[in-house]
């Protein structure tokens, strides 16, 4: 007896963590993609600024076909070309350099964080809509 009521206390329990963790997901993960996007956001601003560009600047850029647009951090920019490191989601160290004509990109008008909490997020954040937004206006004007 003494038995059954030990493994009924332990599944109470069990099933009232597992009650808290379902109640509680959407912070959780709020709580995870924030604290991923502080560490990535060091790191890369560190990067950044050991190579001399201590403001980062997200851009849209035209890429693969005319249809298609990605985000992307301008790293260099000259009169007819840019160099465009195109971060891959959501963990962002992994990508590719691309240089590209100036007709193929366009700034945009967001911070370096709300881009951060785009790719991390993968656009799933409530908070990226105004970043969505901004992109999908810029995307207009190709």
């Amino acid at each position: 007896m003494q038995i059954n009521l030990f493994f009924i206390i332990i599944g109470g329990g069990i099933l009232l963590l597992l009650g808290l963790i379902y109640f509680l997901r959407e912070q959780l993960i709020f709580l995870a993609i924030n604290r991923g996007i502080s560490m990535i956001q060091r790191l890369i601003l560190k990067i950044i600024i050991t190579v001399g560009n201590t403001e980062p600047r997200w851009v849209v850029l035209q890429y693969t076909t005319p249809e298609t647009f990605t985000l992307g951090l301008l790293t260099q920019s000259g009169t007819k070309q840019a160099t465009i490191y195109l971060p891959t989601g959501p963990r962002l160290i992994p990508g590719q350099l691309v240089f590209v004509n100036n007709n193929k990109w366009r700034p945009l008008n967001i911070s370096f964080e709300e881009g951060l909490k785009m790719f991390i997020s993968l656009g799933l954040m409530s908070d990226t809509q105004k970043t969505a937004q901004e992109i999908w206006l810029r995307m207009e004007e190709f």
